[in-house]
């Protein structure tokens, strides 16, 4: 009698091909994971960024067109424009914003300040004798950062 050999994987060569997948596929996960945070964290701060560009440029038009300044302060500046308009530019605090005219201008602000300038550079308090204005504002960025080497 001729003895007949069989093809096939034994049961153990196939339980540790499953392991081995198992482990690539949790160290890709784990990756994946990590990687899509990333990435939202990311699209958070490029956002963030995008408003407070846009809320320095709308900033920045409409003091261009500022006829008078009815008000100024360190976080809140309220002017009239060559229209006769009233915008008043302020801070949030509880809700972390900008507001324009009470229209939020931006979200995940921190804080502004302005700062005023009269005709030689000078800082100033005095209303009538505003030339230039400072625009700083700090926008919360925020990210989740993996710990690799902490077991």
């Amino acid at each position: 009698m001729t003895k007949v050999k069989l093809h096939g994987f034994t049961l153990i060569e196939l339980i540790i091909v499953i392991i081995i997948s198992g482990i690539i596929v949790a160290s890709s996960t784990s990756l994946l994971v990590q990687a899509a945070k990333g990435y939202v964290a990311g699209r958070e701060n490029i956002n963030a960024n995008w408003q407070a560009g846009l809320a320095l440029e709308r900033m920045t038009r409409d003091l261009h067109e500022a006829s008078s300044i009815i008000s100024a302060t360190s976080n809140q500046l309220v002017v009239k424009d060559i229209h006769g308009a009233t915008i008043d530019y302020k801070f949030d605090s509880n809700g972390l914003q900008l507001l324009r005219s009470d229209q939020m201008l931006a979200d995940k602000v921190k804080d502004i300040n302005f700062t005023y300038y009269d005709v030689n550079g000078f800082t100033t308090n005095d209303v009538s004798a505003i030339r230039y204005v400072g625009i700083s504002m700090n926008i919360i960025y925020t990210t989740l950062v993996a710990l690799w080497n902490v077991k």
